[in-house]
């Protein structure tokens, strides 16, 4: 009568023989590229007298999967006047009054900036009023000559 071997043995071989069964599974990856530059991967070595790299697949470390955001492009400041520019076009062609009140809130925004030396503003984040520095001055005077240059009309 034939020895059967216990259970926790039996157990054993199967292990043993899933574990070299997955070291025997190793397969060899070829690489080549062909005469259009085209990097090509089989696991068949390529055909005639091309030159090929093999690489198994148990050396190939697996990468990090997941998804990253393509950078994006900051408008220059050019571009920001020229989309600015547009924009105005854009709502002095659908809504003439919207660009008159636009022109006429630059041009007492100006007045205001030229002829006031201590200007305050209220800060975004803390709530309190700010005075303007000269630069900030400075920028918020061309910013106003641009939405009058923009939305009133040619005199």
């Amino acid at each position: 009568m034939p020895h059967f071997l216990s259970l926790p043995k039996r157990a054993l071989v199967i292990i043993s023989l899933s574990v070299s069964t997955q070291v025997m599974a190793s397969e060899v990856i070829y690489s080549w590229v062909d005469a259009n530059g085209l990097v090509h991967y089989s696991q068949q070595p390529p055909a005639n007298d091309i030159k090929f790299t093999q690489v198994y697949n148990d050396d190939i470390e697996p990468q990090k999967s997941g998804y990253v955001s393509a950078p994006t492009k900051q408008p220059t400041q050019s571009t920001a006047a020229e989309i600015a520019s547009a924009e105005a076009l854009l709502i002095k062609a659908k809504d003439p009054a919207q660009a008159k009140m636009l022109c006429e809130l630059a041009q007492e925004k100006l007045k205001l900036l030229n002829s006031q030396n201590r200007l305050t503003r209220k800060d975004s984040k803390s709530g309190e009023q700010v005075t303007l520095s000269d630069q900030e001055r400075a920028t918020e005077i061309t910013t106003q000559q641009q939405r009058i240059d923009e939305f009133c009309p040619k005199a």
